[in-house]
């Protein structure tokens, strides 16, 4: 196992540079950082001072160097629009987005898993059929028409939830069955399929020819080598819902997340702010990344790095 936290943290490390690299090189294709900083009356010389003041008129390696330091001592300038450093900004929105984000993956993975277990078991049901016309519903409806028809319908019309904010614990129901509907029936979709495929392998089918039950074959035997699969699956899921699902709910129920303050950082051409945020998520995902090649060595010997052994 040690072998293989160096080589993901390597990895990881390497996945870094890389978007630190790509989002140096998107600021200067989308447009010029100090033209966005000052005023739209403000004469050359305001712009060029500007310009001196940000840095722009050093090399280009010399900017890259100086953003990359700047990522690793957590300074990446000041926001245009609220004038604080952008990290920081970026970072106390951070919260609002792990705390929606979390709370709907355990939402899709307790709905998603007992679902898929209990469709699997059922298999060539009533129950079953209808549990994967269940899934296939709620895998195809978009979040944010999701979001627009329970704001109608339970904030709006009989007032149950409150519309935005979160601020208390009612607030979070909505957008979190609004965030994890989709990937609760992604993920029954996906523990459904690898468990009726591991019950018909050769190790299951002689642990039910040796009077084990159904329930006791999926509990004890086929969950175990199942989970590798569905835990690439959720923990894909996890990124999905980080960055792009949630930005979506964020949206929509006024959510005070990371996601939010993205879109409102585009709005006010706010390029420092813009490259926290995706600093912040890209590290993120490497961190889940990272947690699920660890998980996958754990859950599955064979997928860790062999050691030689030598023969003398």
């Amino acid at each position: 196992m040690a072998a293989l936290t160096i080589r993901t943290a390597l990895r990881g490390a390497c996945v870094i540079l890389l978007v630190l690299l790509a989002i140096f090189t998107v600021g200067y294709v989308i447009g010029d950082p100090a033209r966005l900083a000052v005023p739209i009356t403000a004469s050359n010389e305001q712009y060029e001072q500007m310009r001196a003041s940000l840095g722009l008129d050093d090399p280009l390696a010399t900017q890259l160097w100086r953003f990359v330091e700047g990522v690793f001592t957590l300074d990446l300038g000041e926001s245009y629009w609220q004038r604080r450093p952008a990290l920081d900004v970026a970072l106390s929105y951070l919260p609002a987005t792990l705390l929606l984000v979390g709370g709907s993956f355990v939402v899709a993975l307790l709905g998603g898993g007992i679902l898929g277990v209990t469709a699997a078991l059922r298999r060539g049901t009533f129950a079953d059929r209808l549990i994967g016309w269940l899934n296939a519903g709620m895998a195809a409806a978009p979040p944010f028409w999701i979001g627009i028809v329970l704001i109608l319908l339970l904030a709006v019309e009989f007032d149950v939830f409150p519309t935005s904010g979160n601020d208390s614990l009612s607030a979070m129901v909505l957008p979190v069955f609004t965030l994890s509907l989709a990937s609760i029936g992604r993920i029954a979709q996906t523990v459904r399929g690898n468990l009726l495929a591991e019950e018909d392998l050769p190790y299951a089918r002689m642990a039910r020819a040796k009077g084990f039950s159904r329930t006791e074959v999926v509990s004890e035997h086929t969950s175990r080598n199942a989970g590798v699969a569905v835990t690439t699956y959720s923990l894909w899921g996890l990124i999905r819902l980080l960055t792009g699902a949630s930005v979506v709910v964020e949206v929509v129920f006024a959510w005070p997340g990371v996601g939010q303050l993205a879109i409102e950082a585009v709005a006010h051409q706010d390029f420092p702010l813009i490259q926290a945020c995706v600093v912040v998520v890209a590290v993120l995902v490497v961190i889940i990344n990272f947690s699920a090649e660890l998980l996958y060595g754990w859950l599955d010997p064979r997928l860790r790095p062999q050691q030689r052994v030598e023969v003398t």
